[in-house]
């Protein structure tokens, strides 16, 4: 069994906390929109923001899970590569990662 470089696993942790970092930007980003949306004013808030905002924020924590599961089998005991790792230990993010 081997162990991959602990500074691989030391960028692949921090993508994951700067992803963490702009999804958490994102979120708030978005709430804010929401919190101008008003009854009688509509258009004070552009749907099309909002939705790309929201957006945005899903496919960054996408990229936070994969960076954190890198994280995790570059510290682990292990001879295989990363998908076929993922496959043993998280079954349904491999199916979210590889379809």
């Amino acid at each position: 069994m081997a162990r991959m470089d602990e500074g691989y696993f030391e960028e692949k942790r921090n993508m994951a906390m700067q992803g963490m970092d702009d999804t958490i930007s994102n979120v708030k980003d978005a709430l804010l929109l929401v919190n101008t949306l008003q009854y009688d004013m509509l258009d004070l808030t552009s749907p099309n923001t909002f939705h790309e905002t929201i957006m945005a924020a899903c496919s960054a924590l996408v990229t936070v899970r994969l960076n954190f599961e890198k994280a995790r089998w570059a510290a682990s005991n292990t001879r295989l590569e990363f998908f076929d790792w993922l496959k043993v230990e998280r079954e349904d993010l491999f199916k979210t990662f590889t379809a």
